[in-house]
């Protein structure tokens, strides 16, 4: 532990700036920041001074207690507490309490430390003096967080809000007595997470702490193996050099630097000028993204045949391309129409070449700017605000960088990109419900299907390259995913892994990292995984992925790194043998934990539905079969206990049952109940018109099953189909997939269709006509 004289030094403004510059240095403010400042009643006490305060009111209240006794004894601060709160009537100590800490009014050089655009604050306080004297809004311990509060500036109050004490008697507010220290390990868990995960990191900075006897941090950190870290600093701000015991206990916090500042307001100042200074000189926050240099590798067969092993999945994370390269046949489409379109969607299957094709894009959108955000990014609400000053340039978003909040803000501020001359490219899965929330103002042009296939036009540049540097061709009727696996096994390519030696915790890493294309280190405190559990995975999966630090638009997320993937096919291969070699039931349960734990965070609903998406564990599992019937139902039956509530997760279910029990009558009526449940449960228009269409699907599979033989089904069938292909401003995407599907003679719709043709049935009025218009659409969308 550093002992350093503040003097202004420029190795210390070096490690200020770098920090500032880069968002990555949290602060955590305590009683020392307010101590002193006008307060409601009179100045804001000190911890030293608010100890006396209690022992004064509690020896007024109490004949057997003298001020002696807290002398002799040396009680501490929380031990104080306790006998203050159980001593003290409640409407005196809370008239104390307003009169101490309530309408604290800043001096100008703290209103300017906290104007430092800090990610997010963290203070032990629970005046009001932040909230107040600035634009965070406070974050409180005893409630369940949404996942919005990463979209604010907040200030995260450890130790409660003396507004929400004084206004409510039912429970506790504030963290001052042991007893409250005790309740808040657990009912604070959020706050502690985030806490734990920042400190283990970022850098840090103390500023009015003590640190005496804050058992919750305590507890917080000696709980997640947080040591020392040369690459992080934790600057603790005092006056006076900490010696024995107070030094010591520095230390057990992991303290890298003690900070002696002789005036405080000066050291204010100090900060805040240097990010006056760094804030008009640094990089503007998208510049990391902006122009990317895609460069194509040359003909070197080992460095061709380690990208041809993951085909076009193509390390998301590199700025190159392989030499077999070529152009999918709706990029020149693309290209000519993208800037007639604010926003252009381009969604396709897992595993279809979306990462491939927008590298081709910024090599071939000349005309503006093209900033590419690669999947393993994430925006806030004040990024894409930020978005919105970017002029005549293309933002192409990758796989999974952006998510349906984000989406909403987007959808709003259309007229804004247009009359910047943005345009927007957003890539996405087929499955994914980003798609399905694109703006009602779009129309049909804005949207491009990309196949998981290669068209005969695709294969032929392809192969011809595969040939020319001696590598076997890709075969035609194969998936992407399929000639992945094929390469596997031509080129006997091995695993770094065994899956069998794969711990609980590398599987819920994995899977989170598939499902959401990147996992960061808040997550693993969310999960009591350890650093070194962290630093063993990252060495043991190795190439396959990586650790790699968060950008600025990333700091929201309370982390300092991130793990993402180089390989999806290699990790869908991994999970694959995962399932061989440690068998059904824990791979359920392995799912059901990590989704217990996703949702009673109640941060992180979007990862945990897109881990139950029917599409998502239908790929992770099928290895080299078409999937895992038996595993897919029990996991959702599994689930059944935790999200009987979630419309989402009745909608999936019924989606798996009608691919995976799809010749079964008893199955297919049970996923019709499902999705009757989804439909009428649904809070989103999105969920309300999927389950429109899985319904309409699974009525004309029943009616096919049953040879047409129960009228109530067949009318229920053309009743839901003619909903499902009403063409909305919302659903036009959906109808078209509909419509595209009803061409095929194999289909159910057709089959439903040539039935109605070919036989007359007992219809009322509005039945026929739904039917005849049903007929005429799929018989227009077949010519």
């Amino acid at each position: 532990m550093e002992i350093i004289k503040f003097n202004k030094q420029p190795e210390l403004e070096q490690i200020f700036k770098s920090a500032l510059s880069r968002k990555t240095l949290i602060p955590i403010l305590g009683a020392g920041f307010t101590n002193g400042e006008d307060a409601h009643g009179r100045k804001v006490p000190g911890g030293k001074e608010f100890k006396q305060i209690m022992i004064e009111n509690i020896c007024k209240h109490s004949d057997e207690l003298t001020e002696d006794d807290f002398e002799q004894e040396g009680y501490k601060f929380s031990e104080i507490a306790n006998e203050f709160f159980k001593r003290i009537p409640k409407d005196k100590y809370k008239k104390i309490l307003q009169n101490c800490f309530t309408k604290v009014r800043l001096s100008q050089e703290k209103r300017n430390l906290l104007n430092i655009g800090w990610p997010y604050i963290y203070t032990l306080n629970i005046d009001d003096a932040i909230e107040r004297n600035s634009a965070y809004n406070p974050v409180l311990p005893y409630r369940r967080l949404a996942p919005f509060v990463n979209e604010l500036q907040c200030v995260f109050k450890m130790h409660g809000d003396v507004l929400e004490e004084l206004k409510y008697d039912e429970m506790p507010n504030i963290i001052f007595s042991q007893e409250q220290y005790i309740k808040s390990l657990e009912s604070n868990t959020h706050i502690l997470k985030f806490f734990q995960s920042d400190y283990s990191s970022n850098n840090t900075i103390f500023i009015g702490c003590s640190l005496d006897d804050e058992l919750d941090l305590k507890y917080a950190i000696s709980t997640s193996s947080i040591e020392e870290n040369s690459n992080l600093v934790r600057i603790f701000v005092t006056r006076e050099e900490p010696k024995g015991l107070r030094k010591s206990r520095l230390e057990d916090f992991k303290i890298s630097a003690v900070l002696l500042v002789e005036d405080y307001a000066d050291f204010y100042n100090y900060l805040y000028g240097l990010y006056d200074d760094i804030r008009y000189t640094t990089e503007q926050p998208f510049d990391e993204f902006k122009n990317p240099d895609i460069q194509e590798l040359g003909v070197d067969v080992d460095i061709n045949k380690e990208y041809l092993l993951d085909l076009l999945g193509v390390k998301s994370s590199s700025k190159s391309t392989p030499y077999f390269t070529g152009r999918r046949d709706l990029e020149s489409t693309i290209i000519k129409k993208v800037e007639d379109e604010t926003v252009t969607v381009i969604s396709g299957p897992r595993y279809s070449g979306k990462t491939i094709l927008a590298k081709t894009l910024v090599k071939d959108l000349k005309n503006k700017n093209v900033y590419l955000f690669p999947t393993h990014v994430s925006f806030s609400q004040s990024e894409i605000k930020d978005l919105l000053k970017i002029e005549n340039s293309y933002l192409i978003f990758d796989t999974n960088s952006i998510d349906v909040t984000n989406l909403t803000q987007i959808k709003a501020n259309l007229q804004k990109f247009f009359d910047n001359k943005t345009n927007l490219i957003i890539l996405s899965n087929k499955s994914d419900s980003l798609v399905n929330n694109i703006s009602s103002s779009l129309t049909n042009n804005n949207f491009y299907s990309l196949p998981n296939r290669y068209s005969e036009n695709e294969l032929d540049i392809i192969n011809d390259k595969l040939s020319r540097i001696g590598l076997i061709e890709i075969e035609k009727n194969l998936s992407l995913l399929d000639n992945c696996y094929r390469m596997f096994k031509t080129y006997g390519s091995k695993l770094p892994i065994d899956a069998a030696k794969m711990t609980i915790n590398d599987f819920k890493m994995t899977l989170i990292l598939v499902s959401d294309g990147k996992i960061y280190s808040v997550i693993f405190r969310l999960f009591d995984i350890t650093i070194p559990e962290v630093d063993n995975y990252l060495k043991k999966m190795s190439p396959i992925v990586e650790s790699q630090d968060i950008s600025n638009i990333e700091r929201h997320q309370h982390s300092g790194y991130k793990i993402t993937s180089n390989s999806t096919s290699w990790i869908f291969r991994l999970l694959s043998e995962y399932k061989e070699k440690h068998g059904h039931n824990r791979v359920r349960d392995n799912v059901y934990e990590i989704i217990k734990t996703l949702k009673e965070s109640g941060m992180y609903e979007s990862i945990y539905k897109k881990i139950i998406t029917f599409d998502n564990l239908n790929q992770v599992f099928s290895g080299k079969s078409k999937g895992e019937a038996g595993l897919i139902l029990n996991i959702y039956e599994k689930l059944e206990s935790l999200l009987y509530s979630d419309s989402h997760f009745w909608l999936q279910r019924a989606k798996s049952i009608k691919n995976l029990k799809r010749n079964s009558i008893k199955d297919i009526r049970l996923a019709i109940d499902y999705a009757k449940k989804a439909y009428h449960d649904a809070s989103r228009d999105t969920i309300e018109t999927m389950a429109t269409t899985t319904l309409a699907l699974l009525y004309c599979r029943l009616v096919v099953l049953t040879k047409h033989k129960d009228s109530e089904d067949v009318k229920d069938a053309i009743s839901w189909l003619h909903s499902a292909i009403q063409v909305t401003s919302y659903n036009k995407r959906h109808v078209k997939t509909i419509l595209e599907g009803a061409k095929d003679p194999r289909s159910d719709i057709y089959k439903l269709c040539h039935f109605l043709l070919k036989n007359v049935l007992e219809l009322e009025t509005m039945e026929r006509k739904m039917a005849e218009e049903i007929i005429n659409m799929v018989l227009t969308a077949k010519n």
